[in-house]
């Protein structure tokens, strides 16, 4: 679709403001319209592509007020829920609990043995045992 303007077409100053569409003979249509139609067509589209790029710059500057917003949101949630959160524990930590290593001396090491005692005397006591013990209270065997 080709638009002829009408300083092209004489028989466009005659119609004024009205449009008038012609078919060739290829099959194409030709729109005639007045010189002040076609200015105001022209604005219109200037109009609206302003408009456009203006809505476009809007946008952009809102997407990213939102994402600045959405990080704000995320460090305070981060900061409320975060490690000492009322959620129940991952896999992954129940099964340190149950392997939490022992407490105390482990099995089969040798330790530090007995403290000496240097500044201490040594005295030897002596005691006679029975030959058959018995027991101190009912003295039975």
């Amino acid at each position: 679709m080709a638009i002829s303007t009408p300083s092209t077409s004489a028989a466009a100053r005659t119609q004024g403001t009205k449009s008038e569409s012609i078919v060739s003979s290829l099959g194409e249509t030709h729109i005639i319209i007045s010189k002040s139609e076609y200015r105001s067509l022209k604005s219109e589209v200037k109009r609206w592509k302003t408009l456009h790029a203006k809505a476009l710059e809007r946008e952009k500057k809102l997407k990213e007020k939102l994402a600045e917003k959405k990080g704000i949101i995320r460090k305070l949630q981060q900061r409320s829920f975060g490690d000492k959160s009322e959620k129940g524990k991952k896999k992954n930590e129940s099964k340190k609990k149950g392997t939490r290593k022992a407490r105390g001396q482990r099995k089969g090491s040798k330790g530090h043995g007995r403290t000496l005692r240097p500044n201490l005397e040594e005295r030897k006591e002596e005691s006679k045992l029975p030959k058959t013990p018995q027991c101190p209270k009912c003295a039975n065997p």
